[in-house]
């Protein structure tokens, strides 16, 4: 038999959901639609993009003549309630510091979307 932990499984599991549940918040909370920041993702030039090489060689195959190249980038939408659009730009390039982009490799743009109807 090995060690006992003093930690038992059910406070891990509660402590991990705690974090979890707080993380998911700081990246997007409840869809209000108030402010909304967009992330775009993107390889830096030099940086390989095996999914638009793929894509640019497919084209190519379907007859896609004169295709210059393909690059790909990823935009997210981050929606926020109940905050100014200055702190959802800040709590937008937290969540891209955190989880949405390597700053070796991908470059990043950040913008704020103006309110629906405005």
């Amino acid at each position: 038999m090995g060690a006992r932990s003093s930690t038992s499984e059910a406070e891990v599991d509660e402590r991990d959901a705690k974090e979890a549940g707080r993380y998911a918040r700081d990246v997007v909370p409840e869809r209000s639609g108030e402010r909304t920041v967009e992330v775009r993702v993107e390889l830096k030039p030099g940086v390989f993009d095996a999914e638009a090489d793929g894509i640019a060689k497919s084209l190519r195959l379907l007859g896609i003549a004169d295709l210059a190249g393909v690059d790909t980038a990823r935009l997210y939408r981050l929606r926020f309630s109940g905050i100014g659009e200055e702190e959802a730009r800040r709590r937008a390039e937290r969540a891209v510091e955190r989880l949405l982009a390597n700053p070796v490799i991908h470059k990043v743009e950040v913008r704020t979307v103006a309110p629906d109807g405005a």
